[in-house]
């Protein structure tokens, strides 16, 4: 054997030591418990150590992740008050592999809220990454409060007949109507949408109940309850939601990297975009989507800074920011899944951002993206309509902007 074959040989079997004794992310089995809010809220860690800090408690979990292995964490938080109440926090989680919240995918900053029986519980899962996109995972719960349930609560409806009827346990109710609901029964409440699109359930504040069109209502306390019905060019309706990160190989061999969203998590409904922007900003869900074809008519509208307003092209609500659109070969006509129409007088004021998402056709030469193709958002500007975008606010226009404003 030559000098430069055992050179090579020797190289190889080193690697492959290395290889070997790399270690597997360590797994921690014993559980740690801290209880929040004078004892009344219990939270169980089951791989280990809390941290926390604050009278009201603020947590930090980490789930670690290595090259050969990943960390998954769970927590248990439970209801230990002695009575029926409502669970309320806020929660912000980051580098994650996968992150649940009673079994369903969880957006990456949201706030939660759940009624809760005494010693019922809800659980949290949380999970590093692994492989060459190894990292831990961080998840922080904060701004924890516990309302106790009212034993029967005034329930009032709210809804345009116009567009749909709701039915209480079985029974038409008018919108205006009120009705008194026990806690321990609750009452079953169903649509029937006419000529319209059910979008959900929402409080008097406009957050969402359920999206569902039959929903049992468990109420705490006196409250609105309202139906949202929506049409093309009618009544506008806004979700405000969390995100949720993607990532897209693009380039030569696939080594570049595109990053999107999707609003996958719905929090509130509004029928202002002002209100939409408003809740927004105070909350942890950043994202508001047109969830129907909407005309604003003359008046200002502000888009608040770190708020991103979405003119969607599908159903996913997917939505392209900075580093660009998903391209596809060949092309398709556009067409308009989405319109925002700006009337005479109206002004869009931007400190945030507004994403006009599409998917776009590949460039000549290169898989970057060219001209928009599909169903596309679409912005349309009246008259003397405006859109200011002011300095640290973004424009991202993947479909189209027409028109004379």
């Amino acid at each position: 054997m030559s000098g430069i074959r055992r050179r090579v040989l020797s190289m190889l079997l080193a690697v492959m030591m290395v290889v070997t004794i790399l270690p597997v992310m360590p797994v921690h089995v014993h559980a740690e418990t801290n209880n929040v809010l004078n004892d009344q809220i219990s939270i169980t860690n089951n791989t280990g150590s809390i941290s926390s800090n604050g009278s009201n408690g603020t947590y930090k979990i980490t789930a670690g992740g290595g090259l050969m292995g990943r960390q998954t964490v769970t927590l248990t938080i439970q209801n230990i008050s002695g009575r029926i109440a409502t669970l309320n926090f806020n929660y912000t989680a980051s580098n994650y592999g996968s992150f649940t919240i009673e079994g369903a995918s969880a957006a990456a900053s949201d706030s939660y809220s759940k009624l809760l029986e005494n010693n019922a519980t809800i659980t949290l899962v949380i999970a590093g990454r692994s492989g060459f996109m190894t990292g831990d995972a961080t998840l922080t719960l904060n701004n924890f409060s516990l309302v106790e349930a009212a034993t029967s609560s005034n329930v009032t409806f709210d809804y345009d007949g116009a567009l749909g009827s709701v039915t209480a346990n079985g029974e038409t109710v008018a919108s205006g109507t009120s009705m008194e609901v026990s806690l321990n029964e609750g009452v079953t409440l169903a649509v029937a949408a006419n000529g319209s699109t059910f979008l959900g359930w929402t409080d008097g504040d406009g957050k969402i109940l359920s999206r569902e069109a039959s929903y049992k209502l468990t109420p705490a306390s006196d409250m609105t309850v309202k139906a949202a019905f929506a049409k093309d060019n009618g009544t506008p309706w806004f979700m405000v939601g969390g995100t949720s990160s993607h990532e897209e190989s693009i380039g030569l061999l696939g080594l570049g990297k595109l990053y999107y969203y999707t609003v996958s998590s719905a929090a509130y409904l509004f029928n202002d975009l002002n209100k939409a922007a408003n809740a927004a900003s105070n909350s942890s869900s950043k994202a508001i989507v047109m969830m129907n074809d909407v005309a604003l008519g003359a008046g200002t509208y502000t888009i608040p800074a770190g708020v991103t307003l979405l003119v969607p092209f599908d159903d996913a609500n997917t939505m392209y920011t900075s580093s660009g659109s998903v391209a596809v070969e060949g092309y398709t006509q556009p067409t308009a899944y989405r319109t925002l129409t700006l009337a005479d007088g109206a002004n869009l004021i931007v400190n945030g951002a507004v994403s006009i998402s599409a998917k776009t056709r590949y460039a000549a030469g290169g898989k970057s993206g060219g001209s928009p193709v599909g169903a596309v958002g679409m912005v349309k500007m009246q008259g003397k309509s405006n859109i200011t975008v002011n300095d640290g606010g973004f424009l991202y226009a993947y479909g189209f902007i027409t028109g004379s404003g």
